[in-house]
């Protein structure tokens, strides 16, 4: 919460007490009361939030000074307001009204480091606020105390913090100039699991305020730490650190690894392109369309002039699987790989992936026009949709050694779950628009809503929720216990879409148009599986916005000896 402008500038009769939420604990913020003329604060408003120091001995130069016209003996007062005190704050004027020094200072995130001016205890402090891009002024007052021992005003990274980055140095940020023994394990420490974590302490600033900690490794990726502020750190005057504070972070997630394939028309044909998660390595490999990795990362399948071929994606070993097909999907184990009859649309093949460059395909369902085949984890079985006779569609099973195939229900666009236990899949109603995701056991059992508008998901690799593109453009993350659905992209022009999940689930790649708005080329990105960190990767690739984007794990590591 933060002081209301309103509030601040009520006239006095019409004020009264609120409560306030500092940066780490709950504190009050009185509103004065009008009184008589012998009012210390002049009917301001006494700012709680603010945190008021002790007078110290002059600053020598550096962070957290200011030049003065006051006598140069004068002790000083160091101010500072935490983050989030004074919402859409812009910039603070503190004035000591006995000395009339005054000195303004930059806000940031609604607060301010410490400032020093000149000031003795008693001292009645002003401090004007600048709020807004109207410039509204908020009038408090502070009182100087006698004694008041340190406070953490601030740390970077602040509590909760997440994504923190691996070799991030860590700030301490305290109310007054500390003693240099603060600088040990016993005043301030970084923890992982408990345990101390290597590092150098060192004051960031000449004035010593803030303290820096760099920790003599990266830091371990997605892993929560706890950085320790005990009472063991002391200021000039000898006073300990009013209360220990403990500021947990996690960190980021690693970097994404792995190959990203894409079809592209920049140069007048459909290709296929290879690209690496941070942008580098583009490759064209060859031309095609419907691109699929391996399940290693090492090859590469696609379909060209209504057949199929596979290729490995350093760019060697072209060779043709089979002489009609589209849609190819890999079997877990990479071995062999299904499709539908590109020609006739009449059946469902698999076919081996050797070394060799393949060999006869097994006809393993007769079924007319059937959708993009999925494997069953351990590559036993597939599953697809077809339309049937009576205008229903079907979801099917089908055996991938022998021709059996078992109708499971009515839906389309089925996908296996990782463990196998769940089929996700598309229930249409009257109108286009009627449509839901679905779940249900492999055999049909056990049918449950995941989410409603929704007509295909991808799994993520732990199985907890599944990836869709929607009608309105925007990309979205579902339960898959059904617990909600979260859109990660705003809608644009034509939209987002191919969506595909990295390895790791970590992150996500997609097509956007979204940096050229009244162009319909589409760009390759990547952003968090939380919607964070969108990443451009390609420049006018014109990528084919109604073919597939797959994401696979880094081939070199498969071919290392």
């Amino acid at each position: 919460m933060t002081a209301s402008r309103k509030q601040a500038n009520m006239p006095c009769a019409g004020r009264r007490s609120i409560k306030l939420m500092s940066w780490f604990v709950p504190v009050a913020l009185t509103l004065a009361a009008c009184e008589n003329a012998g009012d210390p604060l002049g009917g301001r408003t006494l700012l709680s939030t603010a945190v008021v120091s002790d007078p110290t001995t002059r600053p020598a130069g550096g962070a957290g000074t200011a030049s003065f016209d006051g006598a140069a003996a004068e002790d000083v007062v160091y101010i500072a307001l935490p983050p989030d005190a004074i919402q859409d704050g812009e910039s603070a004027t503190i004035r000591n009204r006995r000395t009339a020094d005054a000195v303004t200072t930059p806000m940031n995130e609604g607060g301010f480091d410490p400032v020093a001016v000149p000031g003795s205890a008693g001292d009645t402090v002003d401090l004007d606020i600048r709020v807004g891009y109207q410039h509204e002024l908020l009038r408090y007052s502070l009182i100087v105390p006698a004694r008041r021992p340190p406070i953490v005003v601030r740390t970077d990274p602040p509590p909760r913090k997440r994504d923190v980055p691996l070799n991030a140095s860590l700030l301490i940020v305290l109310s007054e100039p500390m003693d240099p023994q603060v600088l040990s394990s016993a005043a301030i420490r970084l923890e992982l699991r408990g345990e101390p974590v290597a590092g150098e302490l060192t004051f960031a600033d000449q004035a010593h305020l803030t303290v820096a900690f760099r920790p003599e490794a990266a830091l371990v990726p997605a892993t929560t730490y706890h950085l320790m502020i005990t009472e063991a750190g002391r200021d000039l005057d000898g006073d300990a650190v009013e209360e220990p504070v403990v500021v947990e972070f996690v960190t980021e997630p690693p970097p994404p690894t792995g190959m990203i394939a894409f079809n592209s028309t920049v140069d007048g044909t459909t290709s296929i392109y290879l690209i690496r998660p941070d942008g580098s390595a583009l490759t064209k490999l060859t031309t095609g369309t419907n691109p699929v990795l391996s399940p290693d990362g090492t090859r590469l399948a696609f379909a060209a002039d209504g057949q199929l071929f596979m290729m490995d994606t350093n760019g060697s070993g072209l060779r043709q699987l089979t002489t009609k097909g589209s849609c190819p999907a890999w079997a877990p184990n990479g071995s062999r790989i299904a499709f539908s009859d590109g020609v006739s649309g009449q059946a469902l093949y698999v076919a081996p992936t050797d070394d060799a460059g393949g060999g006869a395909a097994t006809r393993v369902a007769d079924v007319a026009n059937p959708a993009c085949p999925r494997w069953s984890p351990d590559g036993t079985w597939m599953t697809y949709s077809t339309a049937e006779s009576a205008g229903t569609t079907g979801v099917y099973l089908a055996y991938a050694e022998f021709p059996a195939t078992f109708r499971i229900g009515d839906g389309s666009n089925p996908t296996w779950g990782p463990d196998g236990t769940r089929i996700a899949f598309c229930i249409t109603g009257g109108t286009s628009a009627e449509r839901d995701l679905m779940s249900m056991n492999p055999d049909g059992s056990d049918v449950r809503l995941v989410a409603k508008w929704f007509c295909s998901g991808e799994w993520s690799p732990d199985g907890t929720r599944l990836l869709s593109s929607s009608g309105d453009g925007g990309i979205y993350v579902i339960q898959a216990n059904g617990g909600g659905a979260y859109r990660l992209s705003r809608p644009y022009a034509n939209g987002d879409g191919l969506p595909a999940w990295s390895p790791d689930g970590d992150y996500i790649a997609f097509a956007s148009n979204r940096d050229q708005l009244l162009e319909r080329d589409y760009d390759l990105y990547i952003m968090k599986a939380d919607g964070t960190r969108v990443t451009r990767l390609t420049t006018d690739a014109k990528l084919n916005r109604w073919n597939r984007v797959t994401w696979g794990p880094d081939p070199s590591a498969v071919r290392a000896p």
